[in-house]
């Protein structure tokens, strides 16, 4: 049991360096060499939503905007009014993007909508 948990641990920090490396060279759009909006900010409560479009779609630009805040510290205070149909950054509300987020992020990449994570 706990050969096979240490080895899904290891694939996935493999997959997260991957991903936090390759994130980082996918924030300028091939299409039109402009930066994505990441525009999101720490101040903003679990580090802004996490389907930035609010297109209940989570895609390659809220991609490049998660590993923008990825190992960061989120605001959590005032609570929103209402939840963005994603939810956010933070899916834990733990005041951290750390690797459960970055699980729950790649559980809703490319579905066909968003399911918010429930506590």
């Amino acid at each position: 049991m706990n050969q096979n948990r240490y080895r899904f641990l290891t694939i996935l920090n493999i997959v997260l360096f991957l991903a936090l490396v390759l994130g980082t060279l996918v924030l300028v759009d091939q299409d039109n060499n402009k930066d994505l909006p990441v525009t999101d900010i720490t101040e903003s409560y679990g580090c802004g939503r996490l389907d930035i479009y609010n297109d209940n779609k989570v895609e390659l630009d809220d991609f490049a905007a998660f590993v923008k805040f990825y190992s960061k510290e989120c605001n959590l205070l005032p609570a929103p009014d209402f939840y963005p149909t994603c939810g956010f950054k933070d899916a834990n509300e733990n005041g951290n993007i750390d690797l459960f987020d970055f699980a729950w992020f790649a559980s809703l990449y490319y579905k066909d909508k968003c399911e918010l994570y429930n506590n």
